[in-house]
């Protein structure tokens, strides 16, 4: 199977790729992480009485404390205290460089690492991803923003931390895959912010506009009785619910996409998001503009609007939640949008009541549901004019933050899990806890496929060792391909390691990759096998080569490990 390059822009997760014939990278990079490798048909064992959940721990000023313990930590549910396994610390601090074997390797696929064939890692890696969000984020002062994430880059991000850039502006696009290349990753940001936003009023002009219409609605009104032609009300909510839903959907469809590709490293991701977000519901903002309009009186309660707008959006955001606990991935939103000051309604020409300001619920909604995001996921939303003090804080938590796993006896359910009770032990350390989640541990299939070796060579130089070249073989039928059109396609990621004997990981690759083949060779059955080449250089000793393929959208995929020893007569 050939394997040709082309643009490195992001497919949708959701809607696969529909006439590609050849591998074709949506962004690929080299890194660094062990992992549990996934199952064709993804059979999951739940240990049922194992249940996990991300808590931060800081102390009264938001320091990180880097040295809970599980005698310092209490969880219980439903008033029961429950017995802590095990508290284990995220973000590990640089550690003393390993000595390892030296080994190189490079995978022959489009878009590979920047910084060249990956090469031993003598730290455990962090691993971040930095959304821009040209839709969301206050578009005054973006130069500013911008050179305050860089300066955060190339000032505060350690040896051990590698990066992803990726925009959103009504789609995905990823500027940068992984890398620790300060240089590629502040060029990355400055590619991100050029970036047109759609065309679009802002949420305030929207509400107002909102207001107005609803004020047609409205008929004798006097100072103190207003009435509503009820279907008028209707007709209105509905048409504005359907104006915010696809948008809210196609936020939510990013976030989920960077789910999936960060979730393709099999460990531990973190997001920092620049942007305020988006509202998931609308039926809250259109109350507001109703009590707006008529008042809070108890007619208001009167007033039928289908509840039920927006909830496919709820359930949708709750899905992307329960996604991120499964893949390791953490939120953070950094907002550095100002709230708007009240105002009065167009028509009635006066300020709204006490306690009414249907502008400020507007700006203030997409912060909680995008903290709802962030906060169970184990991250958090914070509000700073300066993106840069909002990056230090959020880097402060993340080196505070912890997984927690305690036994249950009885089966919690999704409430339960939602309102787990976290408190400290240990005087002047305070906890914020994520959503608890069952610890899952998936079963691989190691039969995948198989990999061959070429002709090896004993290297030249000083440097003992041999060059090995190997292929990558894989039945793209146990890889969950589906129908597009004319092909079928399917998005996979590619994680090739390089450990010792004992289990102790080298150096590793990591490809996000978009594969089809035409719909007629497909269903006569004559597709070739993935295919992908690569090569590694190591010295004499004995190795394990690993390769693993999954499929993003579905999980299907397997592992494939070759033992080999490397001798030089």
């Amino acid at each position: 199977m050939s394997i040709k390059a082309r643009p490195a822009a992001l497919l949708s997760l959701i809607a696969l790729a529909s006439a590609l014939l050849v591998v074709a990278p949506a962004f690929a990079q080299e890194t660094s992480r062990d992992q549990t490798p996934q199952k064709t048909e993804v059979e999951e064992k739940v240990e049922v009485r194992l249940v996990e959940v991300s808590v931060t721990a800081t102390d009264k000023k938001g320091a990180a404390i880097t040295d809970l313990k599980p005698e310092d930590v209490r969880v219980s549910s439903r008033g029961r205290d429950m017995r802590i396994a095990f508290v284990e610390r995220i973000y590990d601090e640089v550690e003393e460089a390993r000595v390892l074997p030296e080994v190189r390797m490079k995978i022959e696929a489009p878009g590979g690492m920047i910084e060249g064939p990956a090469e031993t890692r003598p730290h455990k890696p962090h691993y971040f991803i930095f959304m821009i969000d040209v839709e969301n984020d206050d578009k005054l002062q973006r130069p500013r923003a911008m050179n305050e994430i860089n300066e955060f880059i190339v000032g505060n991000m350690t040896e051990a931390d590698f990066a992803a850039v990726v925009a959103f502006n009504g789609k995905i696009h990823v500027e940068v895959p992984f890398t620790k290349d300060r240089g590629v990753l502040t060029d990355a940001i400055n590619r991100a912010y050029a970036r047109p936003p759609r065309p679009q009023i802002t949420k305030y002009r929207r509400i107002q506009q909102l207001i107005d219409v609803l004020e047609e609605c409205v008929s004798n009104v006097n100072e103190s009785v207003h009435t509503a032609d009820e279907s008028c009300l209707q007709d209105t909510a509905r048409a504005y619910a359907e104006e915010l839903t696809p948008n809210s959907r196609t936020f939510l469809d990013a976030l989920e996409g960077i789910v999936r590709y960060a979730g393709g490293l099999q460990g531990r991701a973190t997001v920092f998001a620049v942007s305020h977000g988006v509202a998931i519901n609308p039926n809250l903002e259109l109350m507001e503009a109703v009590r707006a309009v008529m008042g809070d009186t108890r007619q208001i309660q009167r007033i039928q609007l289908d509840l039920t707008m927006g909830e496919g959006v709820r359930y949708e955001a709750d899905k992307l939640i329960q996604l991120a606990l499964s893949e390791g991935v953490s939120y953070y939103f950094l907002d550095r949008t100002s709230a708007p000051s009240a105002g009065g309604g167009a028509k009635q020409q006066g300020f709204y009541q006490a306690g009414i300001d249907p502008q400020g619920f507007a700006h203030r909604q997409p912060q909680a549901d995008m903290g709802e995001v962030s906060g169970a996921t184990g991250g958090a939303f914070i509000i700073n004019k300066s993106v840069y003090d909002g990056l230090v804080d959020a880097m402060e938590k993340e080196r505070g933050r912890y997984t927690v796993g305690f036994y249950v006896d009885e089966l919690l359910g999704r409430n339960d899990l939602k309102k787990l009770r976290v408190k400290a032990k240990r005087r002047g350390v305070r906890l914020n806890a994520g959503r608890g989640t069952y610890k899952h541990s998936k079963v691989q299939d190691t039969g995948l496929g198989e990999i061959r070796f070429g002709k090896t060579n004993v290297l030249e130089g000083e440097k003992k060792g041999r060059f090995i070249p190997f292929t990558i073989l894989a039945p793209p039928r146990r890889l969950g391909y589906e129908r597009a059109e004319n092909a079928v396609a399917a998005q996979l990621t590619l994680h090739v390691i390089v450990q010792t004997v004992t289990g102790e990981v080298l150096t590793d690759a990591y490809h996000f990759l978009s594969h089809a083949y035409p719909l007629r060779q497909w269903e006569l059955g004559k597709e070739e096998p993935v295919a992908i080449g690569g090569w590694l250089e190591a010295p004499p000793g004995s190795y394990r080569l690993i390769a693993q393929l999954r499929n993003a959208k579905t999980g299907q995929g397997g592992r494939i490990v070759r033992e080999m020893k490397v001798v030089v007569d």
